[in-house]
């Protein structure tokens, strides 16, 4: 277990401020890691990224804000991530790559700047599973969910705001996942 407390990270440069390239064993993956009251920051002028991590579990990011980044999190094949009570503003908010699995988003907001730009997306692999509650999501497309198979499981609880600068608030490409909550979002499918 790792926890970072008040810490301000920051990169004026085309880096990750946190990076975890983990692959081939499980012992190696980043995992039980928290990120509390900590602000991330890049550079107006480059693509800085704040957490990227692959195969992670149990990550929890807590009481963060960011300014000048790509992205939040890049986070690929994540097992147990927990966003609570963080202000996003970025080009787009975060990228789940390759399936999220038990991955909760609450009291959240993300406000993504960039004109195409993305509040969640996240790559709906059967199995996993996202819940949504009490966030406000502001972006040109807020909710996307790609590669979308029929086992997948969107979650939409509590008082959400999800304002597409775009024409959907909920983007599907590929088959219907299972959506609980979520009946008054404009949707793409």
């Amino acid at each position: 277990t790792m926890t970072f407390d008040n810490i301000h990270f920051s990169s004026f440069a085309t880096r990750d401020l946190i990076s975890s390239d983990s692959t081939a064993s499980e012992q190696r993956y980043a995992h039980n890691l928290t990120f509390k009251n900590c602000f991330f920051e890049g550079d107006a002028e480059s693509v800085v990224v704040g957490l990227r991590l692959r195969q992670a579990y149990n990550v929890t990011i807590e009481n963060c804000g960011t300014r000048n980044l790509h992205t939040l999190g890049q986070l690929t094949s994540i097992t147990g991530l927990t966003v609570k009570n963080t202000d996003v503003k970025a080009l787009s908010g975060f990228n789940l790559l390759n399936a999220a699995k038990n991955a909760v988003f609450d009291g959240v907001t993300i406000n993504a700047t960039e004109e195409d730009g993305y509040g969640i997306r996240i790559d709906a692999k059967a199995g996993g599973d996202v819940t949504i509650k009490n966030s406000t999501i502001t972006a040109d497309a807020p909710l996307v969910l790609r590669k979308a198979e029929a086992g997948f499981v969107l979650n939409m609880e509590g008082e959400n705001t999800i304002t597409a600068n775009g024409e959907y608030q909920l983007v599907i490409n590929g088959e219907t996942p299972t959506l609980n909550g979520a009946d008054d979002l404009t949707k793409n499918i």
